[in-house]
Protein backbone atom coordinates (compact mmCIF):
# COMPACT_ATOMS: atom_id res chain seq x y z
CA UNK A 1 0.00 0.00 0.00
CA UNK A 2 1.09 3.20 -0.82
CA UNK A 3 1.77 6.23 1.76
CA UNK A 4 -0.61 8.98 0.96
CA UNK A 5 1.61 11.63 -1.14
CA UNK A 6 4.21 9.45 -2.31
CA UNK A 7 6.54 10.28 -5.20
CA UNK A 8 6.78 7.90 -7.72
CA UNK A 9 9.71 7.40 -10.20
CA UNK A 10 8.78 4.61 -12.57
CA UNK A 11 7.22 1.42 -12.53
CA UNK A 12 7.30 -2.32 -14.63
CA UNK A 13 5.05 -4.95 -14.51
CA UNK A 14 3.35 -7.47 -16.53
CA UNK A 15 -0.24 -8.74 -17.26
CA UNK A 16 -1.73 -12.06 -17.74
CA UNK A 17 -5.32 -13.01 -18.18
CA UNK A 18 -6.78 -15.93 -18.81
CA UNK A 19 -11.24 -15.25 -20.09
CA UNK A 20 -10.27 -11.84 -20.72
CA UNK A 21 -9.04 -9.88 -23.83
CA UNK A 22 -6.67 -6.99 -23.28
CA UNK A 23 -7.99 -4.39 -25.37
CA UNK A 24 -5.83 -0.93 -24.37
CA UNK A 25 -4.31 0.86 -21.54
CA UNK A 26 -5.17 4.77 -20.58
CA UNK A 27 -3.70 7.09 -18.43
CA UNK A 28 -5.65 8.08 -15.35
CA UNK A 29 -3.25 10.54 -13.13
CA UNK A 30 -0.44 9.31 -14.50
CA UNK A 31 0.40 10.21 -18.01
CA UNK A 32 1.03 7.02 -20.59
CA UNK A 33 1.93 7.06 -23.77
CA UNK A 34 2.19 3.92 -26.69
CA UNK A 35 6.05 3.74 -26.51
CA UNK A 36 5.52 2.60 -22.79
CA UNK A 37 3.42 -0.21 -22.91
CA UNK A 38 2.85 -3.06 -24.92
CA UNK A 39 -0.36 -5.25 -25.57
CA UNK A 40 1.87 -8.60 -26.53
CA UNK A 41 -1.22 -10.69 -27.27
CA UNK A 42 -4.66 -10.45 -26.41
CA UNK A 43 -3.64 -12.32 -22.80
CA UNK A 44 -0.33 -10.78 -22.12
CA UNK A 45 0.38 -7.14 -21.62
CA UNK A 46 3.14 -5.30 -19.85
CA UNK A 47 4.43 -1.75 -18.69
CA UNK A 48 7.56 0.42 -18.22
CA UNK A 49 7.39 4.01 -16.95
CA UNK A 50 9.93 6.27 -16.03
CA UNK A 51 9.63 9.70 -14.59
CA UNK A 52 12.38 11.29 -13.93
CA UNK A 53 10.84 14.08 -11.95
CA UNK A 54 8.24 12.21 -10.16
CA UNK A 55 4.94 12.02 -9.74
CA UNK A 56 3.22 12.32 -6.82
CA UNK A 57 0.48 10.15 -6.06
CA UNK A 58 -1.94 9.74 -3.39
CA UNK A 59 -3.42 6.88 -1.99
CA UNK A 60 -6.22 4.95 -4.05
CA UNK A 61 -5.89 7.43 -6.81
CA UNK A 62 -6.55 5.48 -10.61
CA UNK A 63 -2.92 5.71 -11.93
CA UNK A 64 -3.96 3.87 -15.30
CA UNK A 65 -6.94 2.43 -16.97
CA UNK A 66 -6.66 -1.33 -18.37
CA UNK A 67 -9.78 -1.81 -20.74
CA UNK A 68 -10.41 -5.91 -21.29
CA UNK A 69 -13.06 -7.36 -22.62
CA UNK A 70 -14.61 -10.61 -21.05
CA UNK A 71 -15.08 -13.69 -23.44
CA UNK A 72 -16.75 -15.70 -20.12
CA UNK A 73 -18.45 -14.69 -17.09
CA UNK A 74 -15.97 -14.97 -13.59
CA UNK A 75 -14.29 -12.90 -10.93
CA UNK A 76 -11.96 -10.22 -12.62
CA UNK A 77 -9.91 -11.39 -9.64
CA UNK A 78 -9.09 -14.90 -11.08
CA UNK A 79 -9.11 -13.86 -14.78
CA UNK A 80 -6.22 -11.63 -14.40
CA UNK A 81 -2.87 -11.38 -12.42
CA UNK A 82 0.80 -10.54 -12.43
CA UNK A 83 3.14 -12.39 -14.59
CA UNK A 84 6.44 -13.42 -12.92
CA UNK A 85 7.96 -12.87 -16.39
CA UNK A 86 8.92 -9.68 -14.56
CA UNK A 87 9.34 -8.40 -11.19
CA UNK A 88 6.56 -6.22 -10.92
CA UNK A 89 8.32 -3.15 -8.95
CA UNK A 90 7.62 0.38 -8.65
CA UNK A 91 10.36 2.92 -7.63
CA UNK A 92 9.50 5.96 -5.34
CA UNK A 93 11.13 8.53 -2.63
CA UNK A 94 15.09 7.51 -3.07
CA UNK A 95 14.28 5.30 -5.86
CA UNK A 96 13.63 2.80 -3.31
CA UNK A 97 11.94 -0.34 -5.16
CA UNK A 98 9.19 -1.55 -3.76
CA UNK A 99 7.05 -4.90 -5.18
CA UNK A 100 3.90 -4.02 -7.32
CA UNK A 101 0.65 -6.36 -6.62
CA UNK A 102 -2.84 -6.01 -6.81
CA UNK A 103 -5.35 -5.91 -4.33
CA UNK A 104 -8.77 -6.43 -4.91
CA UNK A 105 -11.89 -4.92 -3.32
CA UNK A 106 -14.70 -7.31 -2.12
CA UNK A 107 -18.36 -5.73 -3.03
CA UNK A 108 -21.36 -7.21 -1.89
CA UNK A 109 -23.93 -7.73 -4.15
CA UNK A 110 -26.13 -4.70 -3.27
CA UNK A 111 -22.75 -2.08 -3.32
CA UNK A 112 -23.50 -1.63 -7.22
CA UNK A 113 -26.71 -1.80 -8.46
CA UNK A 114 -28.91 0.05 -11.88
CA UNK A 115 -31.62 1.55 -10.17
CA UNK A 116 -33.63 2.47 -13.53
CA UNK A 117 -34.13 3.12 -17.47
CA UNK A 118 -36.34 5.35 -18.23
CA UNK A 119 -38.24 6.14 -20.02
CA UNK A 120 -37.93 2.13 -22.18
CA UNK A 121 -38.87 2.39 -24.53
CA UNK A 122 -37.87 5.81 -25.72
CA UNK A 123 -37.57 7.77 -28.53
CA UNK A 124 -35.88 10.95 -27.89
CA UNK A 125 -33.72 10.66 -24.21
CA UNK A 126 -33.88 8.19 -21.52
CA UNK A 127 -31.29 8.01 -18.55
CA UNK A 128 -29.77 4.77 -17.10
CA UNK A 129 -29.27 5.72 -13.01
CA UNK A 130 -27.19 3.58 -11.49
CA UNK A 131 -25.49 3.99 -7.90
CA UNK A 132 -22.21 3.48 -6.91
CA UNK A 133 -20.41 2.52 -3.04
CA UNK A 134 -17.62 4.10 -3.51
CA UNK A 135 -15.91 6.81 -6.48
CA UNK A 136 -15.34 4.18 -9.16
CA UNK A 137 -14.36 3.51 -12.99
CA UNK A 138 -17.42 2.64 -14.91
CA UNK A 139 -17.13 0.94 -18.22
CA UNK A 140 -20.37 1.36 -20.62
CA UNK A 141 -21.08 0.08 -23.49
CA UNK A 142 -23.99 -0.41 -25.57
CA UNK A 143 -24.81 -3.40 -28.15
CA UNK A 144 -27.36 -3.97 -30.84
CA UNK A 145 -29.76 -7.03 -31.31
CA UNK A 146 -26.88 -8.10 -33.89
CA UNK A 147 -23.98 -7.83 -31.19
CA UNK A 148 -22.10 -4.84 -32.69
CA UNK A 149 -20.89 -2.05 -30.69
CA UNK A 150 -22.51 1.35 -30.77
CA UNK A 151 -20.99 3.01 -27.56
CA UNK A 152 -17.90 2.28 -25.76
CA UNK A 153 -17.11 4.23 -23.00
CA UNK A 154 -14.91 4.34 -19.34
CA UNK A 155 -15.51 6.94 -17.13
CA UNK A 156 -15.46 8.18 -13.64
CA UNK A 157 -18.13 8.47 -11.30
CA UNK A 158 -18.50 9.39 -7.97
CA UNK A 159 -19.76 7.00 -4.52
CA UNK A 160 -23.72 7.29 -4.78
CA UNK A 161 -26.08 8.17 -7.44
CA UNK A 162 -25.18 8.56 -10.90
CA UNK A 163 -26.98 8.97 -14.56
CA UNK A 164 -25.82 8.38 -18.10
CA UNK A 165 -28.24 10.08 -20.58
CA UNK A 166 -28.64 8.92 -23.80
CA UNK A 167 -30.00 10.53 -27.37
CA UNK A 168 -31.43 9.35 -30.23
CA UNK A 169 -27.80 10.83 -32.05
CA UNK A 170 -25.77 8.47 -29.73
CA UNK A 171 -28.02 5.04 -30.97
CA UNK A 172 -29.16 6.26 -34.38
CA UNK A 173 -32.06 3.47 -35.81
CA UNK A 174 -34.67 1.87 -33.60
CA UNK A 175 -34.68 -1.32 -32.47
CA UNK A 176 -33.85 -3.34 -29.38
CA UNK A 177 -30.48 -2.54 -27.89
CA UNK A 178 -28.68 -4.24 -24.75
CA UNK A 179 -26.50 -2.30 -22.41
CA UNK A 180 -23.75 -2.78 -20.40
CA UNK A 181 -22.98 -1.43 -16.94
CA UNK A 182 -19.20 -3.13 -15.37
CA UNK A 183 -18.28 -1.74 -12.11
CA UNK A 184 -14.85 -3.24 -10.57
CA UNK A 185 -15.86 -7.13 -10.91
CA UNK A 186 -19.03 -6.92 -11.54
CA UNK A 187 -21.48 -6.61 -14.44
CA UNK A 188 -25.17 -5.72 -14.79
CA UNK A 189 -27.13 -5.80 -17.99
CA UNK A 190 -30.19 -4.23 -19.36
CA UNK A 191 -32.18 -4.10 -22.76
CA UNK A 192 -34.12 -1.25 -23.77
CA UNK A 193 -35.93 -0.10 -26.95
CA UNK A 194 -35.47 2.57 -29.19
CA UNK A 195 -38.81 3.60 -31.20
CA UNK A 196 -39.82 5.87 -33.56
Amino acid sequence: MMETGQTIYGMQTEWETSGLIIREMREGAMEIGREEYVIRDVHHSGMSIAIPEGMTMERNEVMYIIEVEAIRSGRLSEMMQLSETVNPEIYVTDLETRALGISWRVKTETDFSVTGTTPNPWNTNTNITFELPQDGMVSFKVKDYTGRKVISTIDQYGAGKNTIQLSRSDIGHSGVYVYELRYGDKVISGKMILID
